[in-house]
């Protein structure tokens, strides 16, 4: 009894699943993203000649920022199960933020040149079928036809307890990093000819960063891992495949352009002979879960939570004696994509 009872359910038991993206349904998602992140000072000095400045090392800097992003995603065709043409609906693009140094507090501003346009992207070209063209079309690159969380899935069939690795540039892909300068864009400052329209040049998209993380995810090396855990697991949306994620990566930040940097930083170096950092190293750690809803066969819900960290040190000889700088900085990063079915066309209503 024992016996047919263990070969019961083993029957019962799927061997193995295949998790892709079903491009064939001729549906329109709400893709739905939302972002946190911080970072603060957790440790600053300065010395001159061994001697530690007074007031250097008071006040500390910190950011914080959320970001959200709603669009509609429509597939018009698809081939071979791939998507060929689709349809992006940019319902809002939001971001609020503020950078503190000290007492002193300025917010973090953005423009969103895409929110309110409706894209037509094929594998060929991305254009606007409804809404104002931007006026940078370098906006309009980069956007992919299939959904971010793609980046996350197995390439083959596999059963409960398998792994498989994930690089760099999918992560990228799965944050939506990869379109993060034409999402939220720096707004010029200082006017035709200014340091702004400057920063604009370089950036190719208006001015970067802004205390996104996104520069140490694009300078890291990574090392990911998805395993997929289960094939029960319920959401409000149904039964869904569980794959748990475990993110990190070490790197070394490129150096800041000439002019760069904060204001606090370029005064307590002002003279060294090279500024050049001895050490420029930040380490990222996340974790979290993919949701795979199995019968619409599509990821309906991503979970990422962890930690940031860099650490910076300079070390010169200057006109005024040995200069020696440790800027140590701590926080924390949310990421969560929620995807619902908006509407579903049968063949007749197409």
């Amino acid at each position: 009894m024992q016996y047919k009872l263990v070969a019961l359910t083993a029957l019962l038991l799927p061997l193995g699943a295949e998790l892709s993206t079903d491009y064939t349904a001729k549906r329109t998602l709400r893709v739905e993203t939302d972002t946190e992140f911080s970072m603060e000072t957790t440790e600053f000095f300065v010395e001159m000649d061994g001697e530690q400045q007074p007031g250097r090392g008071g006040g500390g800097m910190s950011s914080e920022e959320s970001r959200s992003v709603v669009t509609l995603d429509t597939v018009m065709a698809s081939e071979d199960g791939a998507p060929t043409m689709v349809r992006r609906v940019f319902d809002s693009i939001e971001s609020s933020g503020t950078m503190m140094f000290g007492e002193n507090e300025r917010e973090i501003e953005h423009e969103t040149p895409l929110v309110g346009l409706t894209l037509e992207i094929t594998e060929e070209n991305v254009k606007v079928v409804d809404g104002d063209e931007p006026d940078d079309e370098a906006v309009l690159e980069g956007h992919l036809m299939g959904l971010a969380l793609d980046a996350f899935l197995p390439e083959d069939e596999i059963e409960v307890g398998d792994s498989w690795s994930i690089d760099g540039d999918q992560l990228l892909s799965a944050f939506s990093m990869d379109l993060e300068a034409a999402l939220f864009v720096r707004p010029e400052r200082g006017g035709e000819g200014g340091r702004g329209e400057r920063g604009g040049r370089r950036g190719g998209r208006g001015r970067r960063g802004g205390g996104s993380p996104s520069a140490l995810f694009r300078e890291g090396k990574w090392t990911a891992t998805a395993t997929l855990e289960s094939l029960d697991e319920e959401h409000e949306s149904g039964t869904c495949a569980k794959i748990s994620l475990e993110m990190a990566c070490t790197g070394e930040l490129p150096e800041p352009e000439r002019g760069g940097g904060g204001r606090r930083e370029r005064s307590v170096t002002m003279g060294a002979s090279s500024m050049r950092p001895v050490e420029n190293s930040f380490e990222v750690k996340l974790e979290g879960a993919l949701y795979f809803l199995i019968k619409e066969q599509m990821p309906v819900l991503l979970e990422i939570e962890g930690t940031l960290a860099t650490e910076r040190t300079i070390e010169r000889s200057t006109e005024r004696g040995d200069f020696f700088m440790y800027n140590a900085q701590e926080g924390d990063f949310k990421h969560t994509v929620s995807i619902s079915i908006v509407e579903t066309k049968t063949e007749d209503e197409e």
